[in-house]
């Protein structure tokens, strides 16, 4: 049989307005329908390109015509019309949605008169597919000239024959000149692209890698001509290396030769906008470790398919060596988007890096090729550097993703495509800045948890907090017994690797710390005793004792539970309290910063106090549930055991509340009824306290402890509460210990319904802060993640909650805070947090009562250099410590290396001091490498920090 004529109907009037807006299985009918008829033989039998007419004005001729109608057009036809068509001669194909299905459809009519067809031939298959691109992409400029106000400028006369040409070539089988012939085609449409946009476009094509993904698929890929970009962590290539080592050789190959490009470096194995710096560049450590020995470089390009965004990330990935970021995520939340695809993104410290904001269009989807023109017209009218960026699984792009790539070997008609590294290092410099806020980053990760049934989506977090504090203190202290030492290794418990490494995690932590050390526990949390024997001794009497030592880089009030058969000891220097309840002798001593405190153990108890006209200090707890210690008052309701009122000791004004409560979800609203917020709605249980002890009154520590249940509103009881209120004297903090016992289980909307921590106050105007990335930060959100601690600025004094590694947080009203504790799937039943009074430096705060116990009972003489003394001090209270490490030449100390981090948002000069005086400083990247030298001042590195910055420091003596 021949054709005529090759006709696809359409539901248009012109390529105006072509029908981009199907979607799903309505757009793959209508491109499938028109590149379907480009084939070589049809298009020979034709001699002439195919051609399109309205379905509302169907053709009248109808002899030797070759018609395609998509699925979705049939209704607009005729009653009576399709029938008609085949009785007077057409081939009529309708209802075929797959392009193969048509083009076999066609051919079969084609054919029907030929007895034996010929059999086919990979050379020619080929061939066929490359004209099936032309004709796609024919409609892409097409569609894409109008698109960008143009029009169109093909020469249809020479197009039209040059496909016919190739077309008769390749039926006759003279393959090169079929070549010839496409290639003209090609660059026909390249020339018409380039009339009204003359500079370069690009394609980036990103394959998504998964564990599950791993097997031909993905060697097909990478071993594709066309440039491909591979989205994958350090997880994802390891396992890899393990199963498919020979797509790891190709992958190397294809990266060292620049056809492949990397978008990865973390191993993703921990929650980015959740972890603290410190975890976060250990994740990276370790991928970026994976990369140099599986693949023999680094990548350059960092991004995530999960969600791993975080305002405070340029400063991390700028010092770690990546050029580029791009800044997406594909499974779920929400996060901003620069105006432009390429641009500098300004981090939270003014850091700035590279970044790609383009969003990617599925390459799976049909919707996604048929409004391919819109996506980039759009890009080449907004960006200064126009690009789309096509995203998918291994071998799992839809046919049209392939015509791309076939006319791409040909000329670079809608685009070139490149390597992501290409991208950044080949397109001119983004001139726009971007600077996001931290509230525009919402993770999904609550939500993910609970859906996927994701064990402890709350204490999971709590414990990786706790873990990195424990790291920390670990290597300031280790640290320090080596630069004490005249002749030590590299210590034991420090990672013998490169600078950045932060160590193995420890054993993991309970999700509630005691509540304070004690010199009787076991100091094999942290690496104490080492420190302790360090330490110079007085050449004779005195006595033995304590020793407590302080991990972190700020002066902290401990308060410590003393060993049996100690006495108290007397208030005076660094001991700020200290006395006996029930046979338990404590102490609340200042301890300076990376340093100690000793409490010597006299042999005989102190004299009997004389007798005093002055009045004796008020009990720290009484049975009418009030906690005093000097600075802060509490009340505990004797009814509901919750925590009434909380305010300082000369101020009457409440300024917080507390309670427990079980949120459940309230009634959706009828049909027709206007929507209500959820929160108007919720329903909350309430406490019933079935007692109210006081278990120490003083003098050093009050506490007071609540036992009870939550009800509902009919009575019935949902889960059993102890709360366990502690102040010690001479801190400014509200310890709240909490253990729930749950008998109705949350239901799966984790951010509706929950065990929760809730918090009321009075304040309208009150301003909330939170931590992101260890630094102070507005927010105003309602749902929102603070792991160390949230501020309540309040007309009467700033009540700081502290969190103690507690991710989750919702407003439930304009002065209501929930703090999550128990969603469905989580199984710990214990939990810590405090309140804080007025705190200057709540993460300060924080970092105390997460530090674990550094204390040794030490038999041997006091330290020669007096009850206190520090080894190292950075004078600046707005700067913490996340990490030390000693600097050990020919088995001598001879610095440190540590990392410190800005808290308050703030610019900051600070002074890095040490028990011995600096010579030299400087600063360094993440990576070890050197940036520039820091001046050095009596015997102190001068450091400058802006506002949120993590600095690596080097100081040598």
């Amino acid at each position: 049989m021949k054709f005529a004529e090759l006709i696809v109907l359409l539901p248009c009037h012109s390529l105006e307005d072509f029908p981009v807006h199907y979607e799903a299985d309505e757009a793959e009918a209508v491109l499938s329908a028109w590149s379907a008829l480009w084939h070589p033989r049809l298009v020979a039998s034709a001699q002439a390109m195919p051609t399109w007419q309205r379905v509302d004005c169907p053709p009248e001729t109808f002899a030797e015509r070759l018609i395609v109608v998509p699925e979705m057009c049939d209704r607009e036809l005729a009653a009576g019309y399709l029938t008609r068509a085949s009785e007077e001669g057409a081939t009529v194909i309708t209802r075929l949605r797959h392009r193969h299905e048509i083009v076999a459809a066609a051919l079969a009519a084609l054919d029907a008169d030929i007895q034996n067809p010929s059999p086919p031939n990979p050379e020619s298959d080929e061939l066929a597919a490359d004209f099936l691109a032309v004709g796609f992409l024919y409609l892409q400029v097409e569609l894409l000239t109008r698109r960008m106000r143009y029009m169109s400028n093909i020469d249809q006369a020479n197009f039209n024959q040059q496909i016919v040409g190739g077309a008769t070539a390749f039926v006759s089988g003279d393959f090169e000149e079929t070549r010839r012939r496409l290639q003209n085609c090609f660059d026909v449409l390249a020339q018409a692209r380039e009339h009204f946009y003359p500079v370069d476009a690009y394609l980036l094509d990103v394959v998504l890698v998964a564990p599950t993904t791993l097997g031909a698929s993905l060697a097909k890929e990478v071993a594709a001509p066309t440039p491909i970009s591979l989205l994958l962590t350090g997880e994802e290539l390891a396992i890899l290396a393990e199963r498919q080592p020979d797509t790891l050789a190709e992958l190397r190959t294809a990266w060292a030769e620049k056809r492949v490009g990397i978008i990865g470096g973390s191993y993703g194995a921990v929650d980015l906008p959740l972890a603290d710096p410190e975890t976060a560049l250990a994740d990276f450590e370790r991928g970026l470790a994976l990369f140099d020995q599986h693949l023999g470089h680094l990548p350059a390009i960092w991004g995530s398919r999960r969600f791993a965004l975080a305002p405070w990330l340029p400063q991390l990935l700028s010092k770690k060596g990546f050029v580029g970021v791009w800044h997406v995520a594909l499974d779920d939340g929400q996060f901003p988007r620069p105006h432009q695809a390429k641009a500098k993104w300004e981090g939270t410290d003014g850091t700035a890096i590279d970044v790609l904001g383009q969003l990617p269009v599925d390459a799976a989807k049909a919707d996604s090729y048929l409004g391919l023109s819109i996506k980039l017209g759009e890009s080449m009218d907004r960006d200064h550097v126009a690009c789309v960026v096509l995203a998918h699984w291994p071998g799992q792009a839809a046919c049209w993703h392939d015509d791309l790539r076939r006319g791409h070997r040909y000329a670079p008609i809608l685009g070139k495509f490149v390597t992501v590294e290409d991208f950044f290092g080949g397109t001119s410099a983004p001139s726009q800045f971007v600077h996001f806020e931290p509230d525009e980053y919402r993770p999904p990760l609550l939500y993910q948890d609970v859906v996927r049934e994701r064990a402890d989506p709350i204490s999971r977090h709590v414990r990786d907090h706790q873990a990195a504090v424990a790291r920390a203190a670990a290597n300031a202290i280790e640290t320090a017994a080596i630069c004490l030492g005249r002749t030590q290794s590299a210590p034991g418990g420090l990672p013998d690797s490169s600078w950045g490494a932060t160590g193995s995690a420890s054993a993991e932590l309970s999700p509630i710390s005691p509540s304070s050390p004690s010199a009787s526990d076991p100091a094999s949390s942290l690496p104490v005793a080492a420190l302790a024997k360090q330490i110079p001794r007085v050449a004779a009497g005195g006595s033995p004792g304590v020793f407590v030592f302080n991990p972190q880089c700020f002066s902290r009030r401990l308060a410590v539970n003393l060993p049996p058969g100690m006495s108290a000891p007397e208030v005076a220097g660094a001991i700020l309290a200290a006395g006996s309840d029930n046979g338990n002798a404590r102490a609340v001593v200042e301890v300076p910063p990376l340093g100690f405190a000793w409490i010597g153990d006299h042999a005989s108890p102190a004299p009997p106090a004389k007798p005093s006209r002055l009045k004796k200090p008020a009990a720290m707890a009484d049975p009418s549930g009030i906690l005093q210690n000097g600075y802060i008052e509490a009340h505990v309701n004797l009814v509901t055991g919750a925590l009434q009122s909380f305010r300082g000791v000369n101020h009457r004004q409440n300024l917080i509340s507390q309670q427990l409560a079980l949120r459940m979800p309230g009634p959706p609203s009828a049909p027709g009824q206007p929507w209500r917020d959820p929160n108007e709605t919720a329903i909350y249980s309430v406490m019933a306290a079935d007692r109210v002890d006081v278990t120490s009154a003083g003098p050093v520590l009050g506490e007071i402890v609540a036992t009870g249940r939550l009800l509902d509103r009919e009575g019935k009881r949902l889960a059993g509460y102890r709360q366990t209120f502690r102040l010690w004297r001479a801190r400014p903090t509200l310890e709240i210990d909490i253990e729930l016992a749950p008998e109705q289980q949350p239901r799966s909307d984790a951010w509706n319904s929950y065990y929760g921590c809730r918090f009321a106050w009075a304040d309208e105007t009150a301003n909330l802060f939170r931590d992101v990335g260890l630094a102070r930060h507005a927010s105003e959100l309602a749902r929102f993640e603070a792991p160390h601690y949230i501020d309540l600025d309040l007309v009467h004094g700033t009540v700081s909650i502290l969190t103690l590694g507690l991710p989750y947080h919702r407003l439930s009203g304009p002065r209501m805070l929930d703090t999550l504790l128990i969603p469905r799937g989580e199984t710990a039943t214990r939990f810590r947090l405090a309140l804080g009074l007025n705190l200057k430096q709540p993460l300060a705060a924080a970092l105390d009562l997460m530090t674990p116990p550094a204390i040794v009972a030490e038999p041997t003489l006091a330290p020669a250099a007096g009850p206190t003394s520090w080894l190292f001090h950075v004078d600046a209270k707005n700067i913490v410590a996340t990490h030390w490490k000693p600097i050990v030449e020919n088995g001598t100390p001879a610095g440190v290396q540590v990392r410190l981090q800005e808290t308050l948002d703030r610019p900051t000069k600070a002074r890095l001091s040490a028990f011995r005086p600096f010579t030299a400083a400087r600063e360094l990247d993440f990576s070890g490498s050197a940036i520039f030298d820091l001046p050095t001042e009596n015997g102190a590195a001068i450091l400058e920090f802006a506002a949120n910055q993590w600095l690596a420091v080097e100081a040598r003596w």
